[in-house]
């Protein structure tokens, strides 16, 4: 057999690259063309199970953006066994994916919401809550303690309020994009004496990884410190960060 036609023949049997699908089909959604999404989501779902198998976490996520998908078309039947297959699937403790187990119950109780199931979806949420603040945790604890360290001050009372300097917007990430979440993310910061944020802590979250890209954002901000008595302080201080889809 010549080398042409071996290579012919693998080109023929290999499976297709489910990522690059999965992209493709992220991009069709980002343009509202549901349905060319739902095909291309669909192919990337079947390519991802031949090429990794039935119970792997890529598995996982794509069943959930083909459930996403199908909610964004206006069924809210149908996407309910996608979830919880998903949820199935990232639950099994070798896997070790909690992020995408946080997004997956955070999506599926967007549909219970749609399905007036409040209750059921504020459990979802509950159970998500915790993997996203200890991802957060885990995040902050690569980041470099500060040279000097001073204890935290509240504004007033002699205490100026530290100035921003330059702001980072932060970013949408791909599947709260798709999913069309807006809101604000309430988070707790101390502005410490050298004008960068410290001690990070997410308030009020709205999910879909939209937390963690506020606090990304938030270490890149910086502030000309508060002062006291002419003297820069450590002052702590709530911050709401905004997503909105233009």
């Amino acid at each position: 057999m010549t080398p042409v036609l071996l290579m012919a023949l693998f080109l023929t049997a290999a499976p297709a690259d489910y990522h690059q699908l999965e992209a493709d089909a992220e991009k069709a959604a980002s343009q509202n063309t549901y349905v060319e999404a739902y095909k291309l989501y669909g192919a990337a779902l079947d390519a991802a199970r031949q090429a990794v198998g039935q119970n792997h976490p890529d598995v996982a996520r794509l069943l959930s953006r083909v459930a996403l998908i199908m909610e964004l078309q206006g069924d809210v039947t149908a996407p309910e066994p996608l979830y919880q297959r998903a949820i199935q699937i990232l639950e099994a403790p070798a896997l070790g994916s909690p992020v995408e187990l946080a997004t997956v119950l955070e999506l599926y109780a967007g549909l219970l919401n749609k399905q007036l199931k409040v209750t059921e979806a504020e459990k979802l949420r509950d159970r998500a809550r915790p993997i996203r603040a200890r991802h957060i945790r885990e995040m902050l604890a690569r980041i470099p303690p500060p040279a000097i360290t001073a204890p935290a001050l509240k504004i007033g009372g002699g205490v100026s309020a530290p100035v921003m300097i330059s702001k980072v917007e932060p970013k949408y990430t791909p599947v709260a994009k798709l999913a069309k979440l807006q809101g604000s993310v309430l988070v707790t910061i101390v502005i410490g004496v050298d004008g960068a944020a410290r001690n990070i802590e997410v308030q009020r979250g709205i999910g879909l990884g939209l937390d963690e890209q506020a606090v990304e954002a938030l270490l890149q901000w910086k502030f000309q410190p508060g002062t006291k008595d002419g003297q820069p302080v450590a002052v702590k201080a709530n911050v709401e960060i905004n997503f909105r889809l233009l």
